[in-house]
């Protein structure tokens, strides 16, 4: 089944913004291979979850340390303040670690509520129906009921949003990733910008709505590639929500950039550091790569998007997109 459009996105949004970048850029080979994420996967058997017997052990607050002094950013974020375990014992410490988060990743997701026509829907959505179970081990978690949630019938679109201490984190393929099914999402309890989580985690719920809500089927090419696009489109909305300004005289000068750079690897990362919290400073290497990610595939497919492109020729774009962030060197 073909699924419908979690939300229409006016291809052209502000048509002065947009004309203003017409005319200046012209998109050549280099320029359609800007940014974006690893493949959404086809496919992926459910987890052998309730075999996993291993003991969750004490949770942990996450370590930092102090980074050398750079140049701020002219996009300023909101740092998340670490987890501070203060159960009496480390069943307590698992249940608090779960709670902070979990407000943490709704407060991420309303810095953007106002971003695009979607976001109250996502939100809402994610508050009726996400469930938050605590990890036990890399796959195996443990639902722990709330006050009130005793007789409370599951939702049929009940989904879980486990999150992922250090110790488990560090196996995940992704700081965020879900399940094909749309059932689970599990979330590396790393971010250290409230701003970049709110972000990713937007990309990951508007996969799990189409996949709940509108049968979008993860097995189909076209309908899962379909379903990158719309997530990524979503992405360059919250990032110009951000900071609109900064928005469009970073996305000016990536135009610069892909026009008369063949192989502009170094560019991209100074342009990234120089208008966002994006280096050592402020996130944590993983954070990092999906906040660079983020940067230059909404980039992309504003410019591909200001050049007339459709969202089928961005499904195209899209998968050069992720050879060209497979050849990125290693960002110090």
């Amino acid at each position: 089944m073909v699924s419908n459009p979690i939300v229409k996105i006016e291809a052209i949004q502000e048509k002065g913004r947009i004309d203003r970048i017409k005319g200046m850029v012209t998109l050549a080979a280099g320029a359609a291979i800007l940014g974006g994420y690893a493949l959404h996967e086809n496919a992926q058997k459910k987890d052998a979850a309730h075999t996993d017997t291993t003991s969750a052990p004490a949770i942990t607050a996450v370590a930092t340390s102090t980074p050398e002094k750079i140049r701020e950013p002219k996009v300023k974020g909101t740092p998340i303040v670490p987890f501070v375990p203060n159960g009496k014992d480390d069943r307590e410490n698992m249940i608090s670690f779960n709670n902070y988060w979990e407000k943490t990743s709704l407060e991420a997701l309303e810095i953007f509520r106002d971003a695009d026509p979607i976001m109250p829907r996502l939100i809402e959505f994610t508050k009726q129906n996400a469930v938050y179970p605590v990890a036990q081990g890399p796959v195996a978690t443990m639902r722990v009921l709330k006050d009130g949630e005793w007789d409370k019938p599951p939702s049929p679109h009940e989904f879980e949003i486990v999150f992922m201490p250090e110790q488990y984190a560090a196996k995940m393929r992704s700081s965020v990733q879900t399940e094909p099914d749309g059932h689970t999402m599990r979330v590396a309890a790393t971010f250290q910008m409230k701003e970049w989580l709110g972000i990713i985690l937007a990309h990951e719920l508007s996969h799990i709505y189409a996949l709940q809500i509108q049968g979008e089927n993860p097995f189909s090419e076209s309908e899962w590639l379909g379903g990158e696009v719309k997530a990524h489109k979503l992405e360059a909305k919250l990032l110009r929500h951000w900071n609109p300004q900064m928005y469009d005289e970073m996305l000016q000068k990536m135009a610069h950039i892909t026009r008369t750079i063949a192989n502009p690897h170094n560019e991209i990362d100074q342009l990234e550091e120089e208008y966002y919290p994006i280096t050592s400073n402020y996130v944590g290497p993983r954070e990092k790569r999906l906040a660079a990610a983020s940067i230059v595939t909404s980039t992309s497919f504003d410019l591909a998007r200001a050049q007339g492109a459709t969202d089928e020729n961005l499904k195209g774009h899209y998968q050069k997109i992720v050879q060209f962030l497979k050849s990125r060197p290693p960002r110090k």
